[in-house]
């Protein structure tokens, strides 16, 4: 008999909050499965990342 007020969650998987590592992780997922296009969005979030890390001489 199946408890009611317990729900399954989605199973998370182990780079989940690592971030770079994640991004990665799930760019070299997206492309081996052939989906390039998430490939692309994944490695572009992680470059997005990388450029956070990098102090900018813009700043005032």
């Amino acid at each position: 008999m199946s408890n009611p007020l317990y729900v399954k969650g989605e199973e998370t998987k182990a780079t989940e909050g690592l971030g770079l590592a994640h991004d990665a992780a799930e760019t070299l997922s997206a492309i081996s499965q052939g989906n390039w296009a998430e490939g692309l969005m994944n490695a572009a979030g992680g470059a997005m990342g990388v450029a956070g890390f990098l102090p900018t001489r813009w700043q005032a």
